[in-house]
Parts: structure tokens; sequence; C-alpha cells
């Protein structure tokens, strides 16, 4: 769900994800049950369709009440899964997204330690994912250090390629 405020531009979004953090109750006032958010788009769960349709309710009371619209046209309702930052998300659980590991497994090596550094941010979050994670974690931390130590801008083989 996309919420929309004209007087609100891209240049606030810390502004924009504190209040939308604030109107989903993640903040001081009273929580909406069943709901997360990520910049602008938030999430509305529910185990039944009547429990889902009452924190929807619930949801668009609150936009309402603090002058907000949403942009039905980029909402989806009623969803068995979704695909969000980078994982589906479903009702087996959480598991990374196929297209976004095969994407990282794309990527070209890394070349420097500041590559390096931006590629082990990158693939941190598939670590409770990906059994192997741990173990190229530990050898690219220590490659990351030596690069360092000796400023070495040397090619590094691709770290998932084992």
């Amino acid at each position: 769900m996309k919420i929309l405020d004209p007087y609100l531009r891209s240049t606030c979004i810390v502004g924009f994800t504190a209040f939308t953090e604030y109107l989903l109750g993640n903040r001081s006032t009273a929580g909406l049950e069943g709901t997360a958010a990520y910049l602008d788009d938030i999430i509305v769960t529910g185990t039944t369709i009547d429990e889902h349709n009452t924190r929807l309710k619930a949801l668009f009371q609150r936009i309402h009440e603090y002058g907000f619209r949403v942009r039905l046209e980029k909402c989806s309702f009623l969803q068995t899964g979704i695909c969000y930052l980078g994982f589906i998300i479903n009702a087996d659980g959480r598991r990374p997204d196929p297209s976004k590991i095969e994407a990282v497994r794309k990527m070209p090596p890394p070349r420097d330690a500041t590559k390096l550094r931006a590629f082990l941010g990158l693939i941190n979050c598939y670590g409770a994912s990906v059994k192997e994670l741990h173990d190229i974690r530990v050898a690219l931390d220590a490659l990351t250090k030596k690069m360092l130590a000796t400023h070495s801008h040397r090619s590094v083989s691709h770290p998932l390629t084992r």
C-alpha cells in the first residue's frame, strides 16, 4: 500500500519514515496490530479474511485521521504471499527471493575493500537463509582486513562461486 501526501517530498524520507512508524503505532500512539512499514510501503497481515479486513479498516481510519490518502492503484489486497525487501513472505514463512539471490550471484567480483564492504552489507540480510554464508563472511571479512592493511586493489574472485 502506498501513502500519498502532497506536502511530503522524497527529500524528507527520514521524516516520512518516522511519521509512518508513528501512524502505525510503532512510536507513541496505540499500535495497529498486524501492520509493518518500510518507507511508504505498509503491510497489513491477518490469519483470517475477517481479521485482515478489521486491521485494514483500522489502518484506513488512522490514515484518514491524519489527512493522508492512499494510492489504490498501487495497493494489493488479500494476498496469500508477497515479495518484500528481497524476501518472499507467505504462510510457510520467509525465504530469500530467488531472483535477488541470482542477481547477487551474477554481480561482478568486488575489486577493492570499499566494494567488498558494500557487497558484505548487501548479502548480510540473507545470513539466516544461506547456510554457507557464515563461512563465506569469515573469509571475506579476513580479506577485507588484509586489503585495508596492504591497500591492495587486486581483483578478488567472486565469493559466491564456491
